[in-house]
């Protein structure tokens, strides 16, 4: 089954145009999926929350003269980041843990 692609919005187009100028980890997901997107026509609806992650994690090496309000529109849009959440449960339950020993 063919995943159905949309038109990108124009501020989509801007957020993936300075994607492409980003210097990113070394053989890392996020630069193969910047690459990808400046590569192909369209956005599916689980590539566009994706877009707006990164461009908030990459948002200091982006100089773009729209980019406060790129960044609103990104912090309503983009995709969780799923790691940061696990280690934010991890730090969690260890200082429930370590609380729990000191009222003990």
């Amino acid at each position: 089954m063919k995943t159905e692609r949309r038109p990108v919005t124009p501020d989509e187009a801007v957020a993936v145009k300075y994607l492409g100028h980003v210097t990113y980890p070394v053989a890392s997901w996020d630069k193969r999926f910047a690459r990808h997107m400046g590569e192909v026509e369209g956005i599916t609806d689980k590539e566009a929350p994706q877009v707006w992650r990164l461009f908030k994690k990459y948002r200091r090496q982006i100089a773009c003269p729209d980019k406060a309000r790129l960044l609103a529109l990104a912090d309503t849009l983009s995709a969780p980041d799923l790691r940061k959440e696990a280690a934010l449960r991890e730090i969690r339950e260890k200082y429930d843990q370590a609380m729990k020993g000191v009222q003990a």
